[in-house]
C-alpha cells in the first residue's frame, strides 16, 4: 500500500527505497564531518548564536563559568 501511495501521490519510483540505500552507501565519514562542520558547528559559535540554559540554582555558577569560558556573554535571570 505504501509503495502505491509513494508512486501515485508522491511521484517516486517503485525502487525509491533501494535507490536511497544505494545513495547512502556512497556517503563517507569525511562527508559527514564536513557537513557537521559547515552546518552544525556555527550553531555553537558564541559570535553568532544565543544559548538559553535552565538549570537548578545549585549549578548556576558552574554553567556560567563553562559558558563564559567558551566565549559566551552570560546574563543570569532567576525565574519566579
Amino acid at each position: 500500500m505504501e509503495s502505491f501511495i509513494n508512486q501515485t501521490l508522491k511521484g517516486v519510483s517503485r525502487t525509491h527505497q533501494i535507490d536511497l540505500l544505494e545513495k547512502y552507501r556512497t556517503i563517507k565519514k569525511e562527508d559527514i564531518l564536513a557537513a557537521f562542520q559547515k552546518y552544525f558547528m556555527p550553531l555553537f559559535d558564541p559570535a553568532s548564536s544565543v544559548a538559553v540554559v535552565v538549570t537548578p540554582s545549585g549549578k548556576v555558577q558552574s554553567v556560567v563559568d563553562e559558558l563564559t569560558g567558551l566565549g559566551f556573554h552570560v546574563t543570569q535571570k532567576e525565574l519566579p
